[in-house]
């Protein structure tokens, strides 16, 4: 047992709420399937809610995250667990069900699915969510879910608010749904989340889809993650794809591919994320599509590499367009820079350097692209201002010295 696993199970013995709900939080990241158990056990009988519901959570993340390496014994006893008292009592004790998605466990989802307690129904389709998302399920498990789906929908005995998160969930997880099941739910008043549904599933069969700066973080979607990324991608609206180990297309001719492995489309949720995001499911990693801050962290934390590839700095400057803020401006910078548009990158550093209070870092960069342009004197003006400006422990002070002493000797000569 490692030492982050066996310090979360002592603290489980502990007196104090907020003790214990750390501790099924922890198990949700380091816990085995040996945990999913005693997971669910706090989960049914603990005295406060609120590690019911952590543990309920963790439970479900560590069975999502080991079901494949276990037994289907063992399996079902994680079904017997979480569905052995009234589901009422913590309905997200069905998010576990998620990783078992056999005939048998999605006929009992269905029939949660018209539980006349609306919070009943939501952690039935909540578990049915993380199933079809879920990252490796083989083309017969999507299939299952395909074909069951469908049934469901032409039957109508369904409630409205389940029937709009079928589909819904069908769009999510690129689900073929019937035409005859869709006839059935346009006329069960959930118009506009078919809509949705089909344009989604229209829209991985269209390259410019795919494009834009990818990272992965380690995880699958709806489960919990670092929140420093592990590696990248670049895909362009060609359907190019740039990465730390891969020049290759998107392929897509029925199924999309990459390098002939089967490459998904879902929209999920993301921890500290707002909205539905676009995820890209490879076999053995997730990436999320980037924006916002979190483009410029993968920006931050990938620089070297990006700024290596020029595609890749292409699609970041791209990407970082209509990102706000003064590092996202000087990232930007760098990779028109480091993509061959130096012109466009200049007038933006030009800009950034011209404020009241310049960024040493915006310096920084000028006297760079100004070096490497000959431009001996503006170089030599920016990299001194830079290092004026710049703290003392700044992890470029170094090398900014020695470009000024290059400089200064370009300048004698």
């Amino acid at each position: 047992m490692s030492k982050a696993r066996a310090s979360a199970h002592e603290a489980l013995k502990s007196r104090d709420v907020a003790t214990r709900a750390a501790a099924v939080r922890d198990l949700s990241a380091c816990g085995s399937a040996e945990d999913v158990e005693t997971l669910l056990g706090f989960a049914k009988t603990d005295k406060s809610p609120s590690v019911r519901l952590y543990a309920a959570a963790a439970a479900a993340d560590v069975a999502m995250r080991t079901a494949s390496t276990t037994t289907g014994a063992v399996r079902e006893a994680w079904v017997a667990a979480a569905t052995g008292v009234d589901p009422g009592q913590n309905p997200s004790l069905l998010m576990v069900l998620a990783a078992v998605p056999t005939q048998k466990v999605l006929d009992r989802l269905g029939r949660t699915l018209r539980d006349p307690r609306y919070d009943v129904r939501a952690g039935a389709a909540t578990a049915l969510r993380r199933m079809a998302c879920a990252r490796g399920n083989p083309p017969a498990v999507a299939q299952r879910l395909s074909t069951t789906f469908s049934e469901w929908l032409k039957a109508g005995r369904h409630p409205a608010d389940a029937v709009q998160e079928l589909v819904r969930i069908g769009g999510q997880a690129a689900l073929a749904l019937s035409e005859e099941a869709h006839t059935a739910a346009a006329g069960r008043g959930v118009a506009a989340v078919l809509d949705e549904a089909r344009d989604r599933l229209q829209q991985r069969e269209e390259l410019p889809t795919y494009a834009g700066v990818w990272a992965s973080f380690g995880g699958d979607v709806m489960q919990p993650e670092p929140e420093e990324p592990e590696t990248w991608l670049v895909i362009d609206e060609a359907g190019e794809v740039v990465g730390p180990s891969t020049r290759s297309t998107v392929a897509l001719d029925g199924r999309a591919s990459i390098d002939g492995a089967s490459a998904r489309l879902v929209w999920a949720t993301r921890p500290g994320s707002e909205g539905e995001l676009l995820a890209l499911q490879l076999p053995d990693r997730t990436f999320w599509q980037c924006s916002g801050k979190v483009l410029v962290q993968v920006g931050t934390a990938f620089q070297g590499p990006l700024e290596a590839e020029p595609a890749a700095a292409r699609a970041m400057s791209r990407a970082l367009e209509p990102v706000e803020g003064v590092v996202a401006k000087r990232m930007r910078a760098r990779m028109l820079w480091r993509g061959g548009d130096a012109s466009t990158a200049s007038e933006l550093l030009d800009e950034l350097v011209s404020q009241k209070k310049p960024h040493a870092d915006a310096l920084w960069t000028l006297a760079q692209m100004r070096a490497e342009a000959e431009d001996v004197d503006g170089a030599t003006a920016a990299v001194a201002r830079a290092l004026e400006l710049a703290p003392k422990n700044c992890t470029w002070r170094e090398e900014a010295n020695s470009l000024a002493r290059d400089l200064a000797e370009r300048a004698s000569k």
